[in-house]
């Protein structure tokens, strides 16, 4: 079977595990988004582990966070870039990064002001991205509920 196939076969089954999670909404909604604010940080590679341990310490939905974190890992590159855009937007009177960088990866000799800006661009992105999944997962598990619902009260009565 060809690997693209075989890669939309995987998120498929990835959201029929997120949607069949059995519990309420905003313990699904907290968890989804620690994994994927996890993904954000700088943690190196541990994302995953940190987002389950500290869904166990909070008491949220540990499977949410497991799988939104292992399905965002394929967005790290997309996060690195815009953590080092956003915190070059806070921290003034430096060169900025643009195509250059991934043209020439030896354009910038002193690097540093790059280290800072993507500590506070991550820092500032996970706040950003955990309150809009948070958001965003609540309504949607909220809705996908409330469907699941009327659908089977609108089918006794066929």
């Amino acid at each position: 079977m060809p690997r693209k196939l075989n890669f939309i076969r995987w998120i498929k089954y990835k959201y029929l595990q997120f949607i069949r999670i059995k519990d309420h909404p905003g313990s699904i909604a907290i968890g989804a988004a620690l994994g994927i604010s996890f993904d954000v940080l700088p943690t190196f590679g541990l994302g995953v582990i940190f987002a389950y341990f500290l869904a166990t310490l909070l008491k949220v939905n540990r499977l949410a966070a497991l799988l939104s974190a292992v399905v965002f890992k394929l967005a790290i590159p997309v996060f690195i870039y815009v953590n080092v855009q956003t915190g070059q937007l806070f921290i003034k009177d430096q060169s900025s990064v643009g195509l250059d960088l991934v043209s020439n990866p030896w354009y910038f000799f002193n690097w540093s002001h790059l280290g800072v800006s993507f500590l506070l661009g991550s820092v500032i992105n996970a706040f950003l991205i955990f309150g809009a999944t948070f958001l965003a997962t609540y309504r949607f598990v909220w809705w996908r509920r409330s469907r699941s619902k009327n659908t089977k009260k609108n089918s006794l009565f066929l």
